[in-house]
């Protein structure tokens, strides 16, 4: 299962941040922090399946 992160982006100067703050450090705006969903494609610590087996002889 993929590990869902997030960040918040400033909808006026484009300033990113992982937590929520009420006024962008940026520009100095209130209330401009979105919050975005970032899904990893994989997660963390799991097997490829792409290799085969190789039998031990």
């Amino acid at each position: 299962m993929a590990k869902i992160r997030s960040q918040y982006v400033c909808q006026s100067c484009g300033y990113t941040t992982v937590k929520w703050l009420g006024r962008c450090t940026e520009c100095s705006e209130y209330g401009t922090l979105i919050e975005e969903i970032l899904a990893s494609s994989k997660p963390a610590g799991s097997l490829s399946t792409t290799a085969s087996p190789t039998p031990i002889n």
